[in-house]
């Protein structure tokens, strides 16, 4: 019996490292957050091999030659499944071990009786491993807590009093986290929407920059989660077998997994037809799923390493500055529950210059003279664009050098002439813009420069009244 005994404590010795350790807190195990827990209770640990729930505290009070003492667990958030039997406990001292049986337990608690046989005293800091994997049933995704009790007498064990246990230790027996994981892997684009051409490319960030057509939005991955910040590498959560997540097709349907990434594409590529076209937005060089003016989709049913998210435009309409954000929706498959997981914002993109808005230009055919200046505040000179808005929300957009009389850039701190708002309008209406509703615009500016300052008014008939609208 005495080798049967050794060759336990060796075979328990050997899976202590993974073991949950009461006496310091560490190696707790990590479940999926993702497995689908049943109203009547999930078992966890149902591969026993794995010892995913083993746990393992020091004795703390010696059991001498021919006595017993009594060591209790009591289980919080979760039940037993009432079916421990002898060797689901083990007390091991070196080559001495304890003869162990069990007692007495229920849906919350369970008790051993430990012996030592003739021949052997169990010291102090012997090694009580407990084993209660396929034993531990949970109805919710909460921290399921252990306590450990060392009681001299039976009667003290059945009747749980403190102040009566020889040694005690509390501590989490099991943990949950998600065993997937999305994530913004590098957020935003380096390059600008480049207001040279009219809005309508980047600007790239090389030396010396160049106009392109494409940009980099932002970079995402998904995969299984790191559980454990302790430990370097990957340490995933547990199946309710208590086998490791190995990979997103342990919960993931084969289908149906897709990220949505949000945001103005309606300057992406388009057929002869005019429809934005899949290859606007791209993810790891593949082609969105399917495509509309404000998001695009992908197919994402397996893992990515940082995958870039790719912006592609057409160069005939305007760049809208934006942030653009992504949702990631999974599918599960049976036995698991997946929820939407938001990234945030995975990129921004900005124009090389700066700008001014007016929300209220009066409408160019009336009988008053609406103008409009334009001053460069800055200590560079740069060029100038400008984009007219209609009422329907319609707009247009082109050099300051198409207004009648208007140079193409401006000198540091210097302004235009005086604009007719008429004039502003006949540059608009040469592309294609038609006023709709009163007539009335909107009109914004920006400049190759770092400030730049806006001026609307109106001048009265008689030439005596001046209105300025900067505020609107």
């Amino acid at each position: 019996m005495k080798k049967t005994l050794i060759a336990l404590a060796v075979a328990g010795l050997s899976f202590n490292a993974a073991a949950v350790n009461f006496d310091n807190g560490t190696s707790v195990a990590v479940f999926a957050k993702e497995i689908q827990i049943s109203a009547a209770g999930t078992t966890l640990g149902t591969t026993v091999a794995e010892k995913a729930l083993e746990s393992t505290a020091s004795l703390g009070f010696s059991i001498t030659e021919g006595n017993k003492r009594y060591i209790r667990f009591d289980v919080t958030n979760a039940e037993f499944d009432k079916a421990f039997v002898d060797a689901s406990l083990t007390v091991v001292s070196g080559a001495d071990a304890g003869v162990v049986k069990v007692s007495q337990q229920s849906a919350s608690f369970v008790i051993f009786e430990v012996a030592a046989p003739a021949g052997q005293n169990i010291a102090p800091d012997a090694v009580v491993t407990f084993l209660a994997d396929n034993h531990v049933v949970v109805k919710s995704a909460t921290d399921v807590k252990v306590s450990y009790r060392l009681f001299e007498t039976a009667i003290d064990a059945v009747n749980n009093d403190a102040s009566k246990a020889l040694n005690k230790k509390d501590g989490t027996l099991l943990t949950f986290a998600n065993a997937l994981e999305a994530r913004v892997v590098t957020k935003g684009s380096v390059d600008k929407i480049d207001v040279n051409s009219e809005s309508k490319k980047f600007l790239n960030n090389a030396s010396p920059a160049v106009v392109v057509d494409n940009t980099i939005v932002g970079s995402i991955a998904m995969g299984i989660a790191d559980t454990d910040a302790t430990t370097a590498g990957v340490q995933a959560a547990r199946l309710a077998s208590g086998v490791k997540v190995i990979a997103v097709t342990d919960i993931l349907a084969a289908a149906g997994s897709k990220l949505t990434v949000s945001g103005d594409l309606s300057a992406g590529l388009v057929n002869a037809q005019n429809e934005l076209q899949v290859g606007t937005l791209t993810l790891g060089g593949n082609p969105a799923t399917t495509i509309a003016a404000d998001k695009a989709e992908f197919a994402l049913n397996a893992a990515t390493a940082a995958s870039d998210i790719v912006y592609t435009v057409q160069g005939v309409k305007a760049i809208a500055p934006q942030t653009m954000t992504a949702v990631f929706t999974p599918v599960a498959k049976a036995g698991f529950e997946v929820a939407p997981i938001n990234l945030g914002e995975i990129g921004t993109l900005v124009k090389n210059g700066s700008s001014a808005i007016a929300n209220l230009v009066l409408a160019p055919d009336t009988s008053y003279t609406n103008l409009v200046r334009i001053s460069n505040t800055s200590g560079l000179a740069g060029k100038f664009f400008v984009t007219v808005i209609a009422d329907d929300g319609k707009e247009v957009s082109f050099p300051l050098s198409d207004v009648a009389g208007q140079p193409a850039a401006l000198d540091a701190g210097a302004s235009t002439k005086q604009m007719k708002v008429a004039d502003i309008y006949a540059a608009a209406e040469a592309k294609g813009l038609a006023l709709t509703g009163d007539k009335k615009l909107r009109l914004k500016v920006e400049g190759e420069v770092a400030s730049l300052s806006l001026q609307n008014y109106t001048v009265s008939k008689d030439g005596n009244a001046l209105n300025t609208m900067n505020a609107f």
